[in-house]
């Protein structure tokens, strides 16, 4: 967490930020925030934060004549970036040493810090959404420009008019053949058909055959009960 405290006050050096030197707050504008840095990177040296903060207070008037400039040639980088580099960029005509060595230790301490990670993995991921599978096939050059517009492309909203130019160009550059519309299936509506009650022959011919058994059965008592009343004549 203190490294990115540390970090966040390298701001004093965007030229952005610095205020015009008729204003008030010009004549104290990041006098804090250079002790803070002198306190991280000069810590114990009590001579040479003094140092840092009497470079500074002519620094800023040099960023104020460097600002057009640097915004000028900050287009493609950061202009915090830019300050640093054109601090360590001065130096004396005589003995080649710089003109505000305090200054230019800590810019060549925030210029020699590592790269976060954090844009390599947003190309990879934008890679893995722009090149599928089924678009394996794309060029380097048609890959490259797909992969400017996803990571530095501006929003949609402000996108819209550029698409629309780009596609009525494309539309315009010769004739293009325009591909017909899907034909409407047309519904057909039929009455339902009568259903026919079916019935298994499976299924019938076990009815018939427990239908005789039981007259067998029926048969059998009647023989017997006419027999035992002596009425075996009495029709059956």
């Amino acid at each position: 967490m203190e490294h990115v405290l540390v970090i966040a006050k390298l701001s004093v050096f965007d030229p952005c930020l610095l205020p015009d030197k008729i204003e008030p707050t010009f004549k104290h504008y990041g006098d804090k925030k250079i002790d803070d840095l002198g306190s991280h990177f000069l810590a114990g040296d009590e001579e040479a934060k003094n140092e840092l903060s009497a470079e500074w207070m002519s620094f800023k008037y040099h960023i104020l004549r460097l600002k057009k400039d640097v915004l000028e040639a900050s287009q493609e980088k950061k202009t915090t970036d830019v300050v640093l580099k054109r601090l360590l960029n001065l130096r004396n005509p005589s003995d080649k040493g710089y003109i505000f060595p305090r200054l230019s230790h800590i810019a060549a301490i925030i210029l020699s810090l590592p790269v976060s990670n954090a844009w390599p993995e947003r190309g990879a991921s934008a890679v893995k959404r722009i090149k599928t599978r089924l678009r394996s096939t794309l060029k380097d050059n048609m890959l490259s420009g797909l992969l400017q517009v996803s990571i530095n492309g501006p929003p949609v909203k402000e996108a819209t008019e550029l698409v629309n130019n780009c596609v009525d160009n494309w539309y315009k550059s010769k004739p293009r053949r325009k591909l017909k519309g899907l034909a409407v299936a047309k519904v057909v509506t039929t009455a339902p058909a009568e259903v026919m009650e079916t019935a298994d022959a499976g299924v019938q011919a076990n009815l018939n055959e427990n239908d005789e058994e039981e007259m067998g059965r029926v048969r059998s008592k009647m023989s017997h009960i006419l027999k035992l009343l002596n009425l075996t004549g009495f029709p059956r």
